[in-house]
């Protein structure tokens, strides 16, 4: 059983069916997310203003300590100047100049210059000297520098000499001979006279040593630390021992550099976060002083502080609870109440009984809303009463006058279909009665024009022409009302077989030639090299062709063209074609709100008495079934004054057994 136990869905079945649980909810958690809102920010607020004033301090840490930096090399070069210039003046007596000038650099500063050297105009080294004070000052003996070595050495192509034959101060780069904490630099300095004519270089090997006092001044705490770095990224000079000789890597001292001027916050190779101020050391080109803090000794007071506002927020939520949990029962009791009352109602179905109350508030004016609707539905219940036994009733009454309207209906209908029936019967009985006597009439017209029995006169042969004519225009007009009646009664049947395209169109157009030439109408047809053979009914398809050639002709002005184009088109389904012919006339047109009516039978747009075109309308409409009951589409696009362009399709699919009407117009 404990198994099948869900606390989610638990907790959701009682948030849905309890307004008292939902109500708890809610204060609980506007307490929640307002007190949690209200640590967080100050929290927060608080961390801005530690990371603001540690970076502040941090960069002024570093600017002060990057002045003392930039102070101590300058006293560095200053001294080295002062002293060279003894070499512009003549020693004293029985003193040589280069023991004299290393003797008073080595008196000032015994423990920054581990060794110097004087290096003439020429590049020449004359006196070179790394002993210590008590050995410089042993008086020399006789007339040479004891304590020099006065042995001559080249270094015409040293740096340090080059550098400083231009005029310019040499920094040579740091380097660590003696270990780590032994960082060293070369500095060098042009001797000149009073007109700033180059003498020589002055060159010191300088002990760098004195710059760790300069920056464990800073060291507050166990965790900032100050570090000097060169332009390599190398540190030679750190509160921390263990960075001497170091070398911070060039995307880490770009992130320092950058984020030192807005966020102050780096990330350090252990992945610990740091807060940095960052300053160069003018005098030095890439120098520069890193101050740097962790963040959690720096954030360490923001971290006690979140302690207790989590604390806080915890113990307010304790007590919005139990506020919550007695303000909910307090306001949802009377309204359970209500609702058993209104259960108990709806169970029993019973509108007799009236809920109790005594409270004026919202409640208690619910409880007579209630009552007042509990009132309304007992008078509503007995008006429904009433009106469903009037509905019965009328309803009963309607029911039996509809029963015998549709029996009335039915007969109705089927006094149309015979009606319907019988006229397409009496249309094909009288067409075939008509045909005997026509053909009749045309054969024996056909005789006397062709004058086998005897000669005619004009006349004569000109009435024998009407009679002829008139004949075969009435035999045309049967066939088409008696094929319509056979497509309307569904008796049409189609005789299905494969035929090249070419000749039947070519058929039709030899037909139709004569009508064409007496209006001296240009009659061509351009058929697709790839549209052959097509499987329809062969005398169906010259029917439609007819229909279609001849009307054009007849709608077409003197001297104007009609042509009949044939091509084979994708059906849309792969694998799958259909044959597609267009037969166009430069004619009179019709206007777009008699499209569809040119295909209603016995319609025409022109149905005026002394019409100019005569014609039944019968032959677009018994077209389109023609076309329809081969499955395909007619169409037509035209505007008036313009031309026509009657356009259809025919599948191209070769049936294996014959093809009837399946349309439910024209069904067996």
């Amino acid at each position: 059983m404990w198994s099948k136990f869900n606390p989610v869905k638990s907790i959701k079945r009682r948030l849905q069916r309890s307004i008292q649980t939902k109500l708890a909810v809610v204060l609980l958690l506007v307490g929640l997310i307002s007190l949690s809102s209200l640590g967080y920010l100050s929290v927060w607020l608080g961390r801005q203003e530690v990371e603001t004033e540690v970076g502040k301090r941090n960069r002024e840490v570093a600017m002060l300590i990057s002045g003392q930096v930039d102070a101590y090399l300058g006293s560095i070069v200053s001294d080295l100047k002062f002293s060279g210039s003894y070499f512009s003046t003549p020693p004293a007596a029985n003193e040589p100049s280069s023991y004299y000038v290393f003797r008073l650099l080595k008196k000032n500063a015994e423990q920054t210059y581990l060794s110097m050297a004087y290096i003439d105009r020429n590049g020449v080294r004359r006196a070179f000297f790394a002993g210590t004070l008590d050995e410089i000052n042993k008086p020399p003996t006789g007339s040479q520098d004891s304590m020099l070595d006065k042995s001559l050495k080249n270094m015409s192509n040293d740096p340090a000499y080059l550098t400083t034959k231009n005029g310019n101060l040499y920094f040579s780069k740091i380097t660590f001979p003696d270990g780590p904490n032994s960082p060293t630099i070369i500095v060098a300095v042009p001797v000149q006279d009073a007109k700033d004519t180059f003498l020589g270089s002055l060159l010191v090997e300088v002990n760098l040593i004195h710059l760790l006092d300069i920056v464990k001044t800073v060291k507050s705490d166990q965790t900032t630390e100050a570090t000097l770095v060169d332009e390599s990224g190398t540190v030679f000079a750190s509160s921390d021992p263990k960075l001497m000789a170091a070398k911070i890597p060039a995307n880490r001292m770009s992130e320092i550099q950058r984020d030192s001027q807005t966020k102050s916050l780096y990330t350090a190779s252990n992945n610990e976060l740091y807060f940095t101020g960052y300053a160069p050391i003018k005098g030095q080109a890439g120098w520069a002083v890193i101050i740097s803090q962790a963040a959690s000794e720096a954030l360490s007071g923001i971290t006690r502080l979140a302690v207790i506002a989590l604390s806080i927020v915890i113990l307010a939520v304790i007590v919005i609870s139990f506020i919550a949990i007695l303000l909910s029962k307090t306001i949802t009791r009377p309204i359970r109440e209500l609702a058993t009352a209104a259960n108990r109602i709806t169970t029993t179905g019973s509108l007799d009984e009236q809920i109790p109350y005594t409270s004026q508030d919202e409640v208690g004016e619910l409880t007579a809303s209630f009552n007042g609707m509990i009132l309304a539905l007992r008078k509503t219940r007995m008006a429904l009463e009433h009106w469903n036994r009037e509905l019965e009733h009328k309803v009963e009454v309607r029911t039996h006058e509809l029963t015998d309207s549709n029996e009335k209906l039915e007969e109705i209908n089927k006094e149309l279909e015979r009606a319907n029936l019988h006229k397409s019967q009496f249309l094909a009985n009288m067409s075939h009665e008509l045909r005997t006597p026509l053909n009749a009439i045309i054969g024996f017209s056909e005789v006397l024009q062709d004058q086998l029995f005897g000669s005619l006169n004009p006349k004569q042969a000109r009435y024998v022409d009407n009679i002829l004519t008139s004949g075969r225009h009435l035999l045309n007009l049967v066939n088409d009302v008696l094929d319509l009646s056979k497509v309307e009664a569904g008796r049409m049947e189609l005789h299905w077989e494969e035929f090249p395209v070419r000749p039947a169109i070519t058929e039709v157009l030899n037909q139709l030639a004569t009508l064409a030439a007496k209006k001296e109408l240009i009659l061509t047809a351009e058929i697709a090299a790839d549209l052959d053979l097509i499987t329809a009914d062969r005398s169906r398809f010259r029917q439609i062709l007819y229909n279609l050639l001849s009307n054009a002709i007849k709608f077409t002005p003197q001297s104007g063209k009609v042509e009949i184009r044939g091509c084979r088109i994708s059906a849309g389904e792969p694998g799958k074609c259909i044959a597609q012919f267009e037969v166009e006339d430069n004619g009179i047109g019709v206007s777009a709100e008699h499209l569809e009516t040119i295909f209603e039978s016995f319609r025409q747009v022109d149905n005026t008495y002394s019409r100019q075109y005569q014609g039944t309308g019968l032959g677009l409409a018994l077209t389109r079934r023609l076309v329809e009951m081969h499955g395909g589409k007619i169409e037509v696009s035209s505007q008036p004054g313009v031309g026509s362009t009657f356009s259809f399709s025919l599948p191209l699919i070769a049936v294996e057994q014959p093809v009837f009407a399946e349309n439910s117009t024209f069904a067996n």
